[in-house]
């Protein structure tokens, strides 16, 4: 059986369990295939905080500590991380056995990766997920790093075309490219009874209820969401929101959402792992999601694998997975057009099944066979 190195930070770690899962769910699964070797840098700071979890993946997982200086020198991150990867792995063989170096994440993670598989003579797959590329092509040292690297990788896994558009424009040529879309466990994401849902969740059985999951940071348009959810209730129409996730601006959202006067129908949960979020997804009407970029979310597959209709904004990939028969787009950093997507997907008499039925297009099955054919095609 062949050996894959695959290098990444987007993975579960015994710090963060609910880091990545779908990650996680696409290298558990591709384990079926190859030996999986996997590697996933933590920062150092991070690295030697007591853990939170003992077993968080069935891979083969080294956990190296990233050592590097937060906030400054973001630009030197790859050869700091190269650095990382050379000391924790170095009494490590399984470098040495590999055949291919996955490595999932632009930067720094796909530079420090090309380097070191240079030094191996080992053969690279680079795979791109959103805001690696969006966010990062912005700053030119970045771009100059990644373009480099995705200059020298042999091929380069988009999970939409819309980033895979992106490439091009720096020089990327197609060839080196395929868009291959996330999966869904549907036996997991499926539609499960309503009313069961919330009264287990203790959801309100009458009202409207709109769920948004996600990073709390303001790309992901947390703040529009608070600010949409209580323009529709002031204006008379008795809805509640549910907000799962953590991040960086939850006290943030907590002031606002007091200072909104919405305690009583905005409800921040928090984390909550990924075997719960069927029932969340199952108890509310609308799934909501008004990133300002993304690659092709897979919470958004996971709502409609459950039949729910989302609203979700008019960027990256979200178009190329949500058509009308599946949710509503809306203009980015907009609160009046969220609004407006919010009120019309209430009043909407939505098909579930043809919504379910429609994300069976998106299944790990197909997603680990395609995985396969451009790695085996590599080689």
């Amino acid at each position: 059986m062949r050996t894959i190195t695959i290098i990444s930070n987007l993975f579960p770690t015994p710090w963060d369990p609910l880091r990545a899962s779908f990650n996680k769910q696409q290298f558990e699964r591709l384990s079926e295939h190859y030996t999986i070797n996997m590697v996933v840098p933590v920062p150092w700071y991070i690295f030697f905080r007591k853990k939170t979890s003992t077993s968080v993946s069935t891979l083969n997982t080294k956990y190296i500590p990233f050592f590097y200086i937060p906030g400054l020198l973001r630009f030197l991150n790859p050869i700091f991380l190269l650095i990382s990867l050379i000391i924790g792995l170095f009494p490590y063989k399984g470098l040495i056995k590999s055949d291919l170096f996955l490595l999932s994440w632009a930067y720094p993670d796909a530079v420090a990766g090309t380097i070191l598989a240079k030094l191996f003579n080992k053969k690279t797959i680079v795979k791109i997920h959103g805001s690696d590329i969006n966010e990062f092509l912005i700053d030119t040292k970045k771009r100059i790093q990644i373009k480099w690297a995705l200059s020298r990788s042999h091929k380069i896994i988009s999970v939409s075309q819309a980033l895979i558009n992106k490439l091009t424009q720096i020089g990327i040529p197609n060839t080196k490219t395929t868009c291959i879309y996330n999966g869904v466990n549907h036996e997991i994401f499926r539609p499960l009874d309503k009313s069961t849902c919330r009264t287990t969740l203790n959801i309100n059985p009458i009202n409207p209820a709109i769920l948004f999951i996600g990073n709390l940071k303001k790309a992901k348009g947390c703040i529009e969401f608070i600010n949409a959810v209580s323009k529709i209730r002031q204006s008379g129409q008795d809805i509640s929101a549910y907000i799962i996730g953590s991040g960086s601006i939850h006290h943030e959202l907590k002031e606002l959402i007091h200072t909104n006067k919405a305690t009583g129908y905005i409800h921040l949960i928090g984390p909550v792992s990924h075997e719960l979020l069927p029932s969340w997804i199952n108890a509310c009407d609308i799934f909501c999601l008004p990133s300002y970029m993304e690659g092709v979310p897979n919470v958004v597959l996971e709502a409609i694998s459950c039949g729910k209709p989302c609203v979700a904004s008019n960027i990256g990939g979200i178009p190329e997975i949500l058509p009308e028969s599946c949710g509503i787009l809306i203009e980015a950093k907009n609160t009046t057009s969220l609004v407006s997507g919010i009120k019309q997907a209430i009043d909407t008499s939505w098909n579930a099944t043809d919504i379910v039925e429609y994300s069976r297009l998106f299944n790990w099955d197909k997603n680990i066979s395609q995985l396969i054919s451009t790695i085996e095609e590599t080689l």
